[in-house]
């Protein structure tokens, strides 16, 4: 693949130095080619204007466990995206179309298209003058649970280099890519409630993403011992399970399933179990025909005490069980 004489090679690592941020926007900079990025939401150019502004091709924050680079290339360019372990990749091009070297030859991702890729192969891309781009580094971990948790059954990220659908306005992901942007624009720290909702809704788009792009199980392809490990658990949630015994329901040995749940869900065995049952009885709480107290609940549940019960109700869900069927009484009202 040739890029011009104005190519170079840069090694991007998600362990490289962090750009400091900007503060306030910059005056648009003649390198801006403003006619290149009629699709680019206000917000994304007030950033990249003054990204370039002030010199910066690539501009990085931490949202939480993502690491994000905002880049901006004015000339014509070839980078090297390398991944560190355990992490996928997600790539946007804002405005124009970016070449991928892929071992199998090159890949065009066209304009507000994503890019996924998962593995430990070097990329090549080629940028044309004046492209703008996201490029986010995830946990696959995080990425696993929310697919499993949007699929209602375990799965794993596997090696993967794909484009999925386009773009669109007021999707998930689309939301929150801009979050993340704004975030660039307005300094906000990495950490807080801002991030944790722009970090949870970034695995929730991408995984809604992959559910849309017809190859979802070449993408996150099913884990069967955790799937089914998941469904004797919902079928059975008041059972006294022990680890080793549910391993041995699916045909698993209990040290396989404990990585499997980790791998997928981001959580043990025992912590799946306990959401499981705090979500049955959440979903009795919500219904205004649900006539047993809590303590009963709380039993059915399959919780040893209600105080047990309460605690782990209000971790999970910022409220108490008392609340929560409140709720319920005033909306029927």
């Amino acid at each position: 693949m040739s890029f011009g004489s104005t190519a170079r090679a840069e090694e991007i690592t998600a362990e490289a130095d962090s750009l400091q941020p900007v503060s306030a926007p910059a005056p648009v900079p003649a390198c801006v080619n403003r006619a290149s990025l009629p699709a680019v939401p206000t917000s994304r150019v007030a950033v990249l204007d003054a990204a370039a502004g002030r010199g910066l091709t690539r501009y990085r924050i931490h949202v939480g466990d993502l690491i994000v680079d905002l880049r901006y290339f004015p000339k014509q360019t070839a980078t090297g995206l390398l991944l560190p372990g355990a992490r996928g990749l997600l790539l946007v091009p804002f405005n124009c179309p970016a070449e991928i070297g892929l071992e199998d030859g090159p890949m065009t991702c066209p304009v507000e298209t994503p890019f996924l890729y998962a593995g430990d192969k070097r990329l090549s891309v080629a940028w044309r003058a004046g492209t703008a781009a996201l490029v986010v580094y995830f946990p696959r971990e995080r990425f696993n649970a929310a697919a499993s948790e949007l699929l209602d059954d375990g799965r794993r990220l596997a090696a993967a280099a794909t484009l999925l659908p386009r773009v669109g306005e007021g999707r998930e992901l689309e939301r929150a890519a801009d979050r993340i942007v704004a975030m660039c624009g307005n300094a906000f720290p990495s950490h807080g409630a801002a991030s944790f909702a722009a970090e949870a809704s970034f695995y929730r788009g991408l995984a809604e993403r992959v559910a849309q792009s017809g190859c979802i199980s070449e993408i996150l392809p099913p884990v069967r011992a955790v799937s089914d490990a998941m469904r004797v658990v919902r079928e059975n949630h008041a059972h006294a399970f022990e680890v080793e015994s549910l391993a041995a329901a699916v045909g698993v040995t209990g040290q396989t399933l404990r990585k499997g749940f980790r791998a997928c869900l981001g959580m043990t065995v025992k912590e799946y179990i306990r959401a499981v049952r705090l979500a049955w009885a959440r979903a009795r709480l919500e219904s205004v025909r649900e006539s047993r107290s809590v303590a009963e609940l709380a039993v059915a549940a399959g919780f040893a005490d209600g105080p047990g019960f309460s605690r782990g109700y209000l971790r999970r869900y910022g409220e108490s069980p008392s609340q929560t069927r409140a709720r319920a009484v005033q909306r029927q009202d």
